[in-house]
Parts: structure tokens; sequence; C-alpha cells
């Protein structure tokens, strides 16, 4: 039961709030999306609190004319004082629970600086449980809820600033436990490492649609949901099919085909094609030195600039993306265009996308 307090990095559990683990990796995560598709603009921002690695960071990043900009920074979580959200120059305020949230960035070194407001279109949307154990070794077990939204405000980058109106946009919110910080010598498991994710909250005129899978390497699913939440935040709960075309060389989806079922037999298809391709390194995921978690002292900040004509796309740090897409709907429910979110990411083996390895590409 999501309720309002579910929006500080207060968690003990996997559970809600409403329900208190001395896991050693536990974690609770804000991440944020901003978007313009017409003028190519993107912005990204995460940030999450490590209580038994006493550890806070945070990233904010932003393309801006065709280059990928990464501001993170860590510090210690000083007294295990969680509602202290800010880390360096990034901050996150809850100005109203599920509703409004603020971020504020201020880097006088970069000259990166930010005031983003981030208002609800549609109620926060709880997933299924996200569960998963490595051989005897419990590797995943989180809460988490997604919510688009619009956005306002403006940003600085390379000494211009940009004002942000209207823009869409999504948040999530998870907590619990996932592997995080410097970690233990590996327990022996049988086969290569494998992971499989797709994520797709998208914004359309009188809703969002909303869609997420986890899958082995034979592609049967161990976490996957669908649903339809309409402006009067009414839901439709959708059975979901998938297929996704990558990109030559890479691990890269080109297009995403969704189908999707109600209950009532009603079906619609969707296709998600990338029109922007944000690297989540750039907030820490697979970083190999600022990976969510790591100690980097009492506080620290860096800041890169990520060029995609030099980018390793074959770099297993690269293979975590965000394409920002256009989005076309047809079927039961009419004919719709939105834009969205592909979040896209195979470690190891998977058939269906004809990958046998640990880091081979289409």
């Amino acid at each position: 039961m999501i309720t309002k307090a579910d929006d500080f990095p207060i968690h003990q559990t996997p559970n809600p709030i409403a329900h208190p683990e001395s896991e050693r990796n536990f974690y609770d995560r804000y991440f944020f999306s901003g978007y313009s598709l017409g003028e190519g603009r993107m912005f990204n921002c995460a940030m999450g609190v490590y209580p038994n690695q006493q550890v806070a960071d945070a990233a904010f990043s932003i393309v801006h004319e065709g280059r990928q900009h990464n501001l993170r920074s860590s510090r210690a979580l000083v007294n295990l004082e969680r509602l202290d959200t800010r880390v360096g120059p990034i901050a996150v305020e809850v100005a109203e629970p599920l509703h409004t949230l603020v971020l504020h960035v201020d880097d006088g070194e970069s000259g990166v600086r930010a005031e983003l407001v981030f208002t609800r279109r549609c109620a926060p949307q709880e997933e299924p449980r996200h569960g998963n154990r490595i051989g005897n070794v419990l590797a995943m077990d989180a809460t988490r809820m997604t919510q688009n939204g619009t956005w306002s405000g403006w940003y600085e980058i390379d000494g211009t600033r940009i004002e942000v109106d209207g823009w869409m946009g999504t948040r999530d919110r998870s907590w619990g436990i996932r592997s995080v910080g410097a970690q233990p010598p590996p327990l022996p498991v049988s086969g290569a490492p494998q992971f499989h994710w797709l994520w797709t909250p998208t914004n359309f005129p009188t809703g969002s649609v909303f869609f997420h899978c986890n899958s082995y390497a034979d592609g049967s699913t161990w976490n996957r949901g669908a649903r339809w939440v309409g402006a009067d935040d009414a839901i439709q709960t959708l059975t979901p099919n998938f297929r996704t075309e990558l990109i030559p060389g890479t691990r890269h989806p080109s297009v995403l085909h969704l189908d999707v079922r109600s209950p009532q037999g009603h079906v619609a298809a969707l296709s998600y094609t990338p029109k922007l391709r944000f690297y989540m390194s750039g907030l820490g995921y697979l970083h190999p030195e600022w990976g969510h978690g790591s100690w980097h002292g009492e506080a620290a900040r860096t800041y890169d600039i990520y060029d995609p004509s030099n980018i390793d796309d074959t770099n297993i740090a690269f293979f975590h993306t965000q394409g920002l897409c256009e989005v076309e709907m047809s079927g039961h429910w009419g004919e719709h265009q939105g834009v969205g979110l592909l979040e896209h990411l195979i470690i190891g083996p998977h058939e269906p996308s004809g990958l046998t390895g640990l880091d081979d590409t289409a």
C-alpha cells in the first residue's frame, strides 16, 4: 500500500513504509527524467541512500547539443540522516508527496545549474514486487513505483539557460535489496551472469502506458506488468507481449513492438522508435568507478561529457540505455501518438535477442 511516507528515503525493508532489514545491500532511490522530443533535449537525475554502507550519492545528466553532460556526487551519510536529501550540488525536495517534487542543482565548477519542478499527471503506479535469486543468493527484492508528470523551470549548461515549460517526463521511487557498493567475492553459480530489463513509461495526451519486463536467458519472464492509466487515474490492467529489434553490432534497441490485451479481449499495438540515446552510466548505472553506493570519501564530485561518436557500444559499461522515443499506438482504443522512454539492458545471454554470451552483440 503506497502512502505519502513512501516519497521519502526512509524505508527499512523492501516493503512500503506502512509495513521495517539489516541487509547490507539495502537501498532507497529517486529517479527522474524530463524531455522535449521536438527540441531533442533530455535530462535525468538519480539520488540514492544506502544506510548500511553509510553512503548517499546523486547524479544529474543533460543531453545538450548532442553530447551528454554528467555531474555525479557522493558523500557520507552523516548520522544516518536520511531526510537530508542533498548530496553536494544536487538536492531533491519533496514539496507535496506523490504530487510535486523539485530538483535543485548548483555546481559552480561545471556551470550546471537547475531549478526543475515535477508535477504529477497520474497517481504513482506500484509495480509487482521485484524479486529474484541467483542460485541461493537473493539478488533483488524491491518495491518500485512509477509516475508520469510534467516539468517546469529551467536549467543551465555551457552558459546557456534552457527554459522548461510543459515538458513531459517520468519519475520512479524504488527501495529494497539490490547489489550496491563494493561487492563480496562471488559465489560459484552455474552459467554466465544474466540480466534482461525493459521499461517503457509513456505519455499520451489522454493518459499513460506503463510496461516493464525482466526475463531469463530463455526469454521466460520473472517480473512483468502493463497497464493503461487514464487522465482520471482509472487503471486498465493489460497482458503484454513484445519483440525488440537490436542495432547490429550493439545491444541497443532500434525499435520495440509491444502488443497488449485487456481482460475483455481488447487489443492494441504500440511501437517505440528511439530518437535520442541516453547512457545510464552517466547516472552511475554500471559505471566502473561511480557505481551506486560506492565510497568516495566524506564528500566528492565529478563531471564528464559523453560524446556519442566516441562511445564504445560494445563496452558493458554502456549497455544500459534509455531511448527517448516516438510512440505510436493503434487498436481498440484508437490511434494515438505519444512520447516515452525505452529503458533497455541485457547482460549475458538472451535467446529472443539472439545473444548467447556475456557481451556479444547483435
